[in-house]
């Protein structure tokens, strides 16, 4: 049976990609491939043993106000890199081997562009710690929805529930963006070309012909 396939999307928050990402599901689904949906830091599932620490993710800086820059990038880089290693033991890779296509809604690469791009927090580290809860698994192809943060701000509604990290000043996200684009032009570099930059203030039914054009030439899906 062939290896299955590893697909992720990134970007900053309110860039699209949770949209964009079932309606690649949805496509994928239509040419009968079994597909895998998963999120990081994914939801508490106690039958795979995936602790719940996306409340301790969000109220880090509440119950420790003293934490700063790389301080605080450590600290979250604990809390996202524990369920990662859970998730990818027990649903990415039994979901690789069997052949199905994982989707996943941000992956490894956020920590390099949130706590290291964005906190300042050492990218070497990150790599290698990221290394060993993957288990060395790297994604087949990984989007990355690019919007300026302003924009991404603007797309906040009031019936939005405002996250710890959307919170955070707009130096950060600017930080955040030109990490991801940092990482996309790295990888790219050295693996030929497994990043698409996808424009995401684009009207959506473009971005979503751009997703799929890249998934059939790439990973001929």
């Amino acid at each position: 049976m062939a290896k299955g396939k590893l697909i992720i999307l990134e970007g900053i928050d309110k860039c699209g990609k949770s949209g964009q990402l079932h309606r690649l599901i949805g496509y994928l689904l239509g040419k009968e491939y079994e597909v895998v949906e998963i999120k990081e830091p994914p939801h508490p599932d106690p039958v795979l043993e995936i602790p719940d620490f996306r409340k301790e993710i969000m109220d880090l800086r509440k119950n420790r106000p003293d934490l700063e820059g790389t301080e605080l990038a450590k600290s979250e880089f604990e809390l996202f890199v524990k369920p990662r290693a859970a998730l990818y033991q027990k649903v990415v890779l039994p979901a690789l081997n069997r052949g199905a296509i994982v989707v996943s809604d941000r992956g490894p690469d956020s920590s390099r562009a949130f706590q290291g791009h964005g906190r300042g927090m050492n990218l070497e580290f990150i790599k290698e710690i990221n290394h060993k809860a993957t288990q060395g698994v790297n994604a087949d192809l990984t989007f990355l929805f690019d919007l300026a943060p302003q924009v991404a701000m603007k797309r906040i509604t009031k019936e939005d529930q405002i996250n710890r990290f959307e919170s955070e000043p707009m130096e950060f996200f600017e930080k955040v963006r030109n990490g991801y684009l940092v990482e996309a032009e790295r990888h790219n570099i050295e693996n030929i070309k497994r990043w698409e930059i996808i424009n995401a203030d684009d009207e959506q039914h473009k971005i979503t012909k751009k997703v799929i054009k890249a998934v059939q030439e790439q990973l001929g899906l």
